[in-house]
């Protein structure tokens, strides 16, 4: 296991003008990872209010932190460029004093690859019963898409080829992040490491 040229996707930028949204019909036995997964499906279209900003980016972040909004733009754009991995779902954003906004859809991803290897990273350290570390191992053989998500975590991971899309358009609000420079953190167990 090797560190690869992949990135993590982040739409959880720190500015305050972006729109950030909260979802109010997924039921609350509905896992938002399992949404991001595609393992569970709530309504459509998922119903969301401004929670706060009011910038519309390409990429709206909202209230539960697996549930990430995509513009049409930015999904026609993919599926131009062959990008394999995901499928979305039907979304509506309600804002006060306007008309819904419903171009932008809920990102499932389908991509998978193996397991983040946390217990074989070099690059972390144990700490009065806590684990931090930096970078992700992943087998390059699991990757099954251009967007994926290893079996083991929540984290999103693109290929280059996702970025130079998203870049082409001048798409907003997302960064990336090597997958080398992706910090982690918590209980050892929660990473499959011995205390």
């Amino acid at each position: 296991m090797v560190p690869l040229t992949l990135m993590e996707l982040d739409v959880r930028l720190s500015e305050d003008r972006w729109l950030h949204v909260d979802p109010v019909n997924i039921p609350q036995e509905i896992d938002e990872l399992d949404v991001l997964r595609g393992d569970a499906t709530p309504g459509e279209p998922v119903a969301c209010v401004r929670s706060s900003g009011a910038d519309i980016g390409d990429f709206i972040s909202t209230e539960l932190f697996h549930v990430v909004l995509v513009s049409s733009r930015v999904l026609d754009a993919w599926r131009a460029a062959g990008i394999t991995g995901w499928r979305s779902l039907r979304a509506e954003v309600r804002l006060r004093g306007k008309p819904p906004l419903k171009d932008h859809r809920v990102l499932v991803v389908t991509g998978r690859c193996g397991p983040v290897d946390y217990p074989n990273n070099p690059n972390r350290v144990m700490k009065n019963g806590w684990v931090r570390g930096r970078g992700l191992l992943l087998d390059e053989g699991s990757l099954t898409d251009d967007i994926v998500m290893p079996i083991n975590s929540g984290l999103v991971i693109v290929r280059p080829n996702v970025v130079d899309v998203l870049t082409s358009i001048h798409a907003t609000n997302w960064s990336v992040k090597p997958i080398d420079e992706v910090g982690w953190e918590g209980s050892p167990s929660t990473f499959g490491i011995d205390p």
